[in-house]
């Protein structure tokens, strides 16, 4: 629901704009599984790694096109 304003706003004021969702735990049984989700930190550091990456090529593609 969040994300959704952020697009919406990002498309009206027409600027670039990215989601990653990132689900670490399940609602899928009887019970909730955490899948100790607070524990996987090197999961959570590739992740940001990635991400970093992702807004670096972002910068670099929008430079070019200046």
């Amino acid at each position: 629901m969040e994300a959704a304003g952020l697009f919406a706003m990002a498309q009206f004021y027409d600027m670039r704009i990215a989601g990653i969702f990132y689900g670490g735990d399940s609602l899928s049984g009887e019970e909730w599984d955490n899948r100790q989700w607070n524990t996987q930190k090197e999961i959570r550091y590739e992740l940001l790694q990635f991400l970093l990456s992702c807004v670096d090529v972002s910068r670099e593609t929008r430079k070019e096109e200046q």
